[in-house]
């Protein structure tokens, strides 16, 4: 065709003068096709007989736990905050905390701002 190029299976996009005008072309069912082929239908039952034999096959294995060591020579510090690299109990913990958030958050801009009068 003259003018359209095809962009993909249901699409042509038409260029004139510049502008490019994409018309969809939809593809319409007659009526003696069937709305829902067999072939999908097919597939939902190989999907379902899958999904069935996956849950019987989870329910049939042996799952166990470990039970702990108690003898181990390493002990781990147990409890709220034990995991953080810092104390957040401290007296000035607050003033830490809030020097880092205005710091993060605010080299960024006065980084564009530098490079926005520098040029």
């Amino acid at each position: 065709m003259p003018g359209y190029a095809k962009a993909s299976s249901c699409c042509y996009i038409y260029e004139r003068s510049g502008l490019t005008l994409l018309f969809t072309i939809f593809k319409l069912f007659s009526t003696t096709k069937q709305l829902f082929p067999r072939s999908i239908a097919k597939m939902n039952a190989q999907s379902l007989l899958r999904a069935r034999m996956a849950t019987q096959t989870i329910a049939r294995r042996g799952f166990s736990t470990t039970r702990p060591r108690f003898d181990s020579p390493f002990h781990y510090p147990e409890g709220p905050r034990s995991g953080l690299p810092f104390n957040p109990k401290t007296k000035f913990f607050w003033l830490r905390y809030w020097t880092f958030m205005t710091a993060g958050f605010g080299v960024p801009f006065l980084m564009a701002i530098w490079h926005t009068y520098k040029a």
